[in-house]
């Protein structure tokens, strides 16, 4: 009776055990892979999320909070599943088993969620966040500077594959370096030849400036400006040449020059076109000849100047005319020659400002320093700086620089970080007479800057007192560095140089200029790197640069 009994109860408490295996490996399968299937793809989407709009350490800490969570949330959905599915006689039976194990329960259950969560961050401090740094690192190798060294980093697996991937860096540059010089050499003959025909035209004691259809400069030399006398702030590359001469003039110019190209004319060299210009009371003769794609497509125009020997006297009730005529005359200027192998030459520009390409962009990167950090309370400008980039290409020779008086005193602790006194800037011009220069400076441009919220607010701050409408499109190499390299945490001007390999064309920090320049530079390294990820345009970077996690500075 008794061998029945324990054979009875054995046979309960197996077809027990074999009900509750088989519910719970269904629990399995029905509820606990779905949870972490679709916590799978709640996670994905979470962890992309982050990656946009946090920072890295911000980024794993989300990412572990979130992970607890999901493990908690999945533990208790399956438990409270699978106890609800079982029979009341195995849920009392159960119930009665756990009463009293509260804190033995608890610790099994959090040191479960401890174990999920440090293999978690594990993975992500080893292998995840270092691969995706490692990731953007070689971009920088690939685009934008070879001699940059990936940071060892993460697990002792992935400390061998980078000090591999290092030492094979060192024999890509010597590779690189080897290669280059017989590059050097194959066109060292080209270049002097280059800078031989530039410094020609450099000293040439007629003034030179070649444009394309569109009145952008191409070309100009020394005594161009010379001659051009207080308009020659105007004068530079990609700069329209219609603050020079009027439109009118140009269009019947190119107009000239197409009716010869189109008539019968037996020498090219016969095609030209004369004119004179009366400016501040000086007469400038000017030759225009045309620039060639092919044999007779016109592609540019090449002005040719210099000044009458006898000035012309200015009307007495108003000085400052600066009048344009054309004058018939018998005079001509000596052609020196056609140029036309320039880059702007040939690019045809969009209708829109937003669809053009970075690099047939103009830009004016500017700097400022300041009395302190605070525009809306009063804080001033005190120095202002400024360079220009065209077509992918610094101008250090196209720069602009000053001091600026301030309404206010500069206070010590502003001197200590710019060391610019009040003593420097007691002669400086006024701030509305310098923000007039700059905007002349940069008209018909990109502004660009590091952080440039900050410096719009100030010029935003002028624009009742001015009357200047600073409303160009705008671009910051903070927000685009934060795009490119979003693994990265700092993206400060000396964090930028080290990662581009820049050399730092001032000593110290804090200069407007200097620090113009510098910003230059990172935003030319940065265009292949955004080409690399599919943003092309002025209106593509834009919109990359409103989606990025420091677009929201304000001041």
């Amino acid at each position: 009776m008794l061998c029945n009994k324990i054979n009875s109860g054995s046979f309960f408490v197996n077809r027990a055990l074999n009900f509750i295996f088989g519910v719970a490996s269904a629990l399995y399968i029905v509820v606990v892979q779905p949870c972490w299937v679709f916590g799978g793809v709640v996670s994905c989407f979470f962890t992309n999320f982050l990656r946009c709009m946090l920072k890295p350490s911000d980024r794993q800490l989300a990412v572990l909070i979130f992970t607890g969570a999901l493990y908690c949330c999945s533990v208790l959905l399956a438990g409270t599943i699978l106890f609800v599915m079982l029979p009341q006689q195995l849920q009392a039976a159960f119930t009665q088993m756990l009463n009293g194990q509260a804190l033995l329960i608890l610790f099994f259950f959090c040191s479960g969620g401890a174990i999920v969560v440090g293999g978690v961050r594990w993975f992500l401090h080893n292998y995840y966040l270092p691969v995706e740094k490692m990731k953007a690192d070689l971009r920088i190798i690939e685009k934008t500077n070879l001699k940059y060294r990936i940071p060892e980093q993460g697990g002792w697996q992935l400390r061998q594959l980078i000090r591999s991937m290092n030492h094979m860096g060192e024999y890509f540059v010597q590779e690189h370096q080897q290669l280059q010089s017989k590059i050097d050499m194959a066109k060292a003959r080209a270049e002097y030849e280059k800078n031989t025909l530039a410094g020609l035209i450099d000293e040439l004691s007629d003034g030179v400036i070649v444009c394309d259809l569109y009145e952008r400069v191409v070309l100009y030399n020394k005594k161009a400006k010379k001659i051009f006398g207080t308009r020659q702030q105007f004068i530079g590359l990609g700069r329209k040449f219609n603050k020079i001469i009027s439109s009118e003039l140009f269009e019947q110019a190119v107009t000239e020059l197409q009716r010869k190209l189109a008539g019968n004319f037996a020498e090219l060299e016969d095609i030209d076109h004369y004119f004179n210009l009366t400016l501040d009371g000086q007469i400038i003769n000017i030759s225009a000849v045309p620039v060639f794609v092919g044999e007779t497509t016109l592609n540019g125009v090449i002005f040719i100047a210099r000044t009458a020997t006898e000035p012309v006297r200015l009307p007495a009730h108003n000085p400052n005319i600066e009048a344009q005529t054309i004058m018939a005359t018998g005079a001509k200027v000596q052609s020196q020659g056609r140029f036309y192998d320039f880059d702007i030459l040939t690019d045809r520009q969009p209708a829109e400002l937003l669809n053009r390409p970075l690099l047939n962009l103009s830009f004016t990167v500017f700097d400022t320093e300041t009395t302190g950090l605070n525009p809306s309370g009063g804080d001033e400008l005190v120095s202002l700086g400024a360079v220009r980039v065209v077509n992918g290409h610094v101008l250090e020779n196209e720069c602009f620089y000053t001091l600026i008086r301030p309404n206010k005193p500069i206070p010590i602790a502003a001197t200590l970080i710019h060391g610019i006194s009040n003593d420097m800037v007691a002669a400086a011009p006024s701030c509305t007479d310098v923000l007039h220069y700059f905007y002349q400076f940069a008209e018909d441009t990109v502004l660009a800057g590091h952080n440039i919220a900050f410096d719009m607010r100030f010029l935003k701050m002028k624009e009742p007192l001015t009357g200047l409408l600073f409303n160009h499109a705008i671009l910051d190499t903070l927000l685009l560095s934060s795009v490119v390299h979003r693994q990265q945490e700092t993206h400060h001007l000396d964090a930028l140089a080290r990662r581009f390999g820049i050399e730092d064309p001032f000593t110290r920090r804090h200069h407007a200029l200097g620090d113009a320049l510098l910003t230059a530079h990172i935003l030319v390294c940065l265009f292949p790197l955004l080409k690399d990820m599919g943003i092309v345009t002025l209106g593509q970077a834009l919109e990359a640069s409103r989606n990025s996690r420091y677009s929201g500075l304000a001041y």
